[in-house]
């Protein structure tokens, strides 16, 4: 026990010492980690057109290693080490100037406040980042984000609320970014696998189906065509005589 009370001592006096560069390595470290799972995770849920692909196994696994996307595990990486070492020590703090104390009325009005205004601006730029990394046009981005965020918010509050009402009432303030970033790296994985999904549906609207005939009727003098299937280019023409 004394062991434990020692190491903890030290972990602060760190802390203290250098905030900016722990909370920093620790926020990078955690964001890029969670990625890289959220991007082993959504290997397991092949993409629409990795169906086709050899390294598909036919198991709902696609083998391609190469298909792990480095630039998306960077922007997670530099997330996490933005908001950890610089925005939520100071938004923490902030918070706590405003409304002082650990009562129950001043650590609920913070965790509210946390998440409807850093909560809500983390979580839009985290997506709008991974989208730009990757490749997505602006205007897909924005699309993304508007959509995307009522659902993401509603699940901030779910998550993030009960984890404030602890950390502004028991984690201490100069721990408090270092726990904080532990909280957004399962969060980040979320986030990931918002993205994934944003991916997929991208991709299933930009298929562009051709050769395909249109299962319409066609009345040409006298002539009717009429399409037996849509999936094939078997027709039966009629010759019909109308009066009119």
């Amino acid at each position: 026990m004394e062991v434990w009370k020692i190491a903890g001592r030290r972990l602060i006096a760190t802390v203290q010492e250098r905030p900016i560069i722990f909370n920093t390595l620790v926020g990078g470290t955690l964001c890029a980690g969670s990625d890289a799972v959220a991007q082993e995770l959504e290997q397991q849920k092949p993409s629409f057109d990795s169906l086709s692909s050899p390294s598909y196994n036919g198991k709902g696994v696609n083998q391609d290693v190469s298909s792990f996307d480095g630039w998306r595990f960077a922007s997670a990486g530099l997330i996490g080490a933005f908001f950890g070492g610089f925005i939520y020590p100071a938004a923490y703090a902030r918070l706590d100037a405003v409304f002082i104390g650990t009562g129950l009325v001043a650590v609920v009005k913070k965790s509210l406040v946390e998440i409807a205004t850093v909560g809500v601006t983390v979580n839009g730029i985290s997506m709008a980042v991974r989208g730009l990394m990757t490749g997505r046009g602006p205007a897909d981005v924005m699309t993304h984000v508007t959509n995307s965020l009522p659902e993401v918010t509603k699940t901030d509050l779910i998550v993030w609320f009960p984890y404030n009402l602890v950390a502004f009432s028991v984690i201490p303030a100069v721990l408090r970014p270092a726990t904080t970033s532990c909280m957004e790296a399962l969060w980040q994985t979320y986030i990931s696998l918002c993205s994934h999904n944003y991916n997929n549906n991208s991709e299933h609207e930009s298929v562009h189906v051709e050769d395909t005939p249109s299962p319409t009727t066609t009345l040409e003098a006298h002539n009717l065509t009429i399409p037996v299937s849509s999936a094939t280019p078997a027709v039966v023409n009629i010759k019909h005589s109308l009066s009119i």
